[in-house]
């Protein structure tokens, strides 16, 4: 299920991220990711068209959420 990326591609910005990417983008392990979108505090991946992925801007907007950075929901 797991995709190895390019070395070109590896290295290109993205939105989208794998399971594992998105989790080590955070800084947590695999199961603490896991349980924090089980939880409803980390957002739920999007499926493009088979792939699925974990958006970047969720990823930051729940992690400012999370550390207080943002103390509203509102955007």
């Amino acid at each position: 299920m797991h995709r190895r990326l390019t070395n070109r591609a590896a290295t290109q910005p993205r939105r989208g991220l794998d399971h594992d990417e998105a989790a080590t983008y955070l800084g947590i392990t695999f199961t603490t990711f896991d349980r924090l979108v089980t939880e409803g505090r980390l957002p739920k991946p999007v499926d493009l068209g088979g792939e699925v992925v974990w958006d970047v801007a969720l990823l930051d907007k729940a992690m400012d959420r999370l550390s207080g950075l943002r103390r509203t929901t509102a955007d």
